[in-house]
């Protein structure tokens, strides 16, 4: 269960993911060198569900099963975001898995996995936000932009998703969108993310109020945390 909110703004993007792994049956969770596998239901705080390519100017978040998304160190290496995205295609269709019609024939529940990936494009002198969705029977892919329009936008994906509107509320999230656009800084962003992701994780079962963010901006366009959750 996860929960990611991105700003995206004509100057800069802004995206946080929550720290908190669920598993309700068997799995192997793995961060970095820590390799954990378990048998039952569990949950860990401090995982990193934000990656930042080796060159810093793209940065992309997860949402679903862990073992679903293998393409991990393979975007990491990626040297533009034409490359990035074909990796996620490439990865979704290999996912694709007709054998497993069953689980629709027999109104299964399916697990969407999502990815988020954000960037700036200095040929087009805009920030993209693209942002996939896939199970075995089904992806799309869907593109975000800000170039001239000076309001922002918020791009949020994972479980939690669900929740958000509900949660911090339309009139909240106008509110903020409107004072990012008359020129709120990073730490009343940063405040406002803080509080949504305390309401959300309140309401989304599996869903932590810990979160990671980082940013990138058009005067400095590779990525960067500018706040790291509790460690586990």
């Amino acid at each position: 269960m996860t929960f990611v909110l991105n700003l995206l703004h004509k100057d800069f993007s802004l995206i946080a993911a929550d720290k908190q792994g669920n598993s309700s049956g068997p799995t192997t969770f793995k961060q970095g060198g820590l390799t954990i596998n378990t048998t039952g239901k569990l949950t860990i705080e401090g995982m990193h569900k934000i990656v930042i390519s080796s060159d810093k100017k793209m940065a992309m978040a997860y949402a679903g099963t862990v073992s679903d998304h293998g393409y991990l160190e393979l975007f990491k290496k990626s040297e533009s975001p034409i490359q990035a995205m074909k990796i996620f295609r490439n990865h979704m269709e290999s996912y694709y898995d007709f054998d497993a019609r069953d689980l629709l024939l027999e109104g299964k529940p399916q697990m969407e996995n999502q990815i988020l990936l954000s960037f700036f494009d200095s040929e087009k002198s805009s920030y993209f936000t693209n942002m996939n969705f896939y199970t075995k029977l089904s992806n799309s892919t869907h593109i975000n932009a800000r170039r001239a329009n000076p309001s922002p936008m918020l791009c949020h994906t994972g479980s939690g998703s669900n929740s958000f509107e509900s949660a911090t509320g339309i009139e909240s999230i106008d509110s903020f969108i409107a004072e990012v656009a008359a020129g709120a800084d990073l730490a009343f962003q940063l405040k406002w993310f803080e509080e949504a992701f305390k309401k959300v994780s309140a309401v989304a079962q599996g869903c932590g109020s810990n979160f990671d963010a980082v940013l990138s901006t058009r005067e400095s366009q590779e990525f960067v945390y500018v706040r790291k959750g509790r460690k586990a």
